[in-house]
């Protein structure tokens, strides 16, 4: 998905500037500034918790394929298509 990725590379260009260019003392009482940096860090912990999510639906997903693929009456044609 390219914009994982595309999101993934702003996390990590953030992440350096606060580590290597953090605000000033002028910046720090931008209130603007500061609220741009808190947007910034609001949806890395937004993207985060997406990630929990997806990772919850694909644990559930599997779940449910594997009783579906267990089922006795599956035809060969099904039991092959749900090991996808």
């Amino acid at each position: 998905m390219p914009n994982v990725n595309v999101f993934k590379e702003q996390i990590e260009a953030f992440k350096t500037f606060l580590l290597k260019a953090s605000p000033d003392e002028h910046q720090s009482k931008d209130i603007d500034y500061l609220l741009a940096l808190g947007d910034c860090f609001t949806l890395v912990v937004y993207g985060q918790l997406i990630d929990e999510i997806i990772d919850f639906l694909i644990r559930d997903f599997s779940k449910y394929a594997v009783t579906i693929l267990t089922k006795p009456s599956n035809s060969e044609k099904q039991k092959e298509l749900a090991k996808g």
